[in-house]
């Protein structure tokens, strides 16, 4: 049985139509997890800012 590699985390550049809860469901990560990877204090997102994605 071959050993899986981890996931590597990835960023993602807020679009126009984006919320952390989409972006959360398109990565497959929750929206905790991305809150806390990017230190956010609520949901609010700003346009053109790179978000780390936690690897799920």
């Amino acid at each position: 049985m071959a050993a899986e590699k981890p996931a590597k985390a990835t960023t993602h550049t807020v679009k126009v139509g984006d919320s952390l809860s989409s972006i959360a469901v398109h990565y497959g990560v929750t929206e905790k997890a991305l809150r806390e990877a990017n230190k956010l204090k609520d949901d609010n997102v700003m346009l053109g800012k790179s978000l780390k994605i936690p690897a799920p």
